[in-house]
């Protein structure tokens, strides 16, 4: 009888030590996401808040087909931003990324310091061809992070 007393005790031993372990591997891994989730919170904070954009001109242009509206948009933060992630809006309406909607392109001199990149304080030419109605528009201009700036115009 006492070899099965010291058994159970033995047992019960083990099962408790499994689930101690247990519950502290659990509560690591929850600790662990918690932390890279707000590392990755914070690293998207930081990015909002470095990351600004003004539109410094907007031109219209309805004697082309389809008419083209030009836009300076200039890079104010200290971030860069990443063109591929770059949305305009007209209108609440989004131009597609491809040639036959948009055009993207440095300034004259504005490109020097970093070639391909847009940097602070260097300025984009966007052209946008869409036909817009003789009324007043509203262009938004979105950076990957979702800072954005809007002008309205007269198309």
């Amino acid at each position: 009888m006492g070899f099965a007393s010291i058994g159970s005790f033995i047992m019960l031993l083990f099962a408790v030590l499994i689930v101690t372990s247990s519950i502290a591997m659990i509560y690591g891994r929850v600790i662990e996401s918690s932390t890279l989730a707000s590392e990755i919170e914070n690293e998207r904070q930081e990015n909002e808040i470095n990351t600004e954009i003004e539109i410094k001109n907007i031109n219209f242009n309805n004697l082309t087909s389809p008419d083209t509206t030009t836009i300076e948009i200039k890079n104010t933060g200290k971030n860069k931003i990443n063109l591929e992630n770059f949305e305009l809006y007209v209108d609440y309406i989004k131009i597609p990324r491809n040639m036959n909607n948009r055009t993207i392109g440095f300034e004259t001199g504005s490109d020097e310091f970093n070639p391909l990149h847009w940097d602070e304080k260097e300025t984009i030419i966007v052209e946008v061809f869409l036909d817009l109605e003789n009324v007043t528009h509203l262009f938004t201009a979105t950076t990957e992070y979702g800072v954005r700036d809007r002008i309205t115009f007269l198309g």
